[in-house]
């Protein structure tokens, strides 16, 4: 919903092509506050169906009055997407290997020609619709100097998915990856989703290593695998939806199992707990 377009399209358009995402497969410590956004989605979009009720009946000041709700809601709405869902996703990988060139790439689609280094931890925030799901990415760019890799090591805590880079024209940036596995076994989530990704791919003449060992290295530890450009646009986008995917999926089983655990805890009976006898006035009512 854009509200500065609310006066300038025609209402029935609107809300004849009013969509909104629900939220699904939350774990069931969260299922009232998405019960609590999918309510308010589907009030945004009785809002947009009484609005266009009010103009087909010619009645402007009811009408305006509406469009003023519908501002108001549209403005909850975006506060909403705050709760939708957080995947926190760090990339990993050797220094220049083009960790922030992607992450600008995906979050801001500029490519800058310049190098500079990362100092620390940098991160960027992007919304995107995941299969009809907003979903809200916290993407971590860390540095790949070696005196900063301990600082890295902090920001594992909470990390859902991983985008693991190498660059193809260095064979020394390839080789480190069994260094950066080695350190995502120690530090992160037994759990968390990994995606290994080969950038500077549109360098043909340059490549140091071929696709097929990529694939291998992934397939070995059960990583999905991309050869991607930042500079000509290649394949960032679906490394970072797979990415999302894959948490996603990974959210559902853990809700799904989480849910079994409850309700096989509910019919369980604890034999070993005592329970209370009745007092010695205790007296059978018969």
């Amino acid at each position: 919903c854009v509200v500065n377009d609310c006066t300038n399209e025609a209402p029935s358009r609107l809300a004849a092509t009013w969509y909104y995402p629900r939220v699904t497969g939350v774990p069931g410590k969260y299922a009232r506050a998405a019960l609590g956004y999918n309510r308010l989605l589907r009030h945004m979009s009785a809002i947009w169906w009484a609005t266009n009720a009010l103009v087909q009946q010619g009645d402007r000041e009811r009408e305006l009055k509406m469009r003023a709700s519908v501002c108001v809601w549209a403005t909850i709405f975006k506060m909403a997407l705050d709760f939708a869902a957080t995947y926190k996703v760090l990339v990993l990988g050797d220094s220049n290997v083009g960790k922030t060139c992607i992450v600008h790439r995906y979050c801001d689609e500029r490519y800058y020609d310049t190098y500079i280094s990362t100092i620390g931890i940098d991160f960027k925030q992007k919304i995107i619709n995941l299969d009809g799901t907003p979903i809200k990415l916290q993407i971590w760019d860390t540095a790949g100097q070696e005196r900063f890799r301990t600082l890295t090591t902090a920001y594992y805590r909470g990390a859902m998915g991983i985008l693991l880079m190498y660059d193809v024209t260095s064979l020394d940036s390839f080789n480190h990856l069994s260094y950066w596995l080695r350190n995502i076994q120690e530090n992160a989530s037994p759990d968390v989703v990994k995606v290994l990704a080969g950038n500077k791919c549109d360098a043909a003449y340059q490549r140091a290593v071929e696709a097929e060992r990529g694939e291998k290295i992934a397939e070995s530890f059960d990583m999905p695998f991309f050869e991607v450009s930042c500079k000509q646009n290649i394949n960032i986008e679906e490394a970072f939806l797979t990415l999302a995917r894959r948490i996603r999926e990974q959210r559902n089983r853990r809700a799904s199992l989480f849910d079994s655990a409850e309700r096989a805890g509910a019919d369980q009976v604890d034999l070993t707990k005592e329970v209370d006898q009745p007092g010695e006035g205790w007296r059978c009512a018969c």
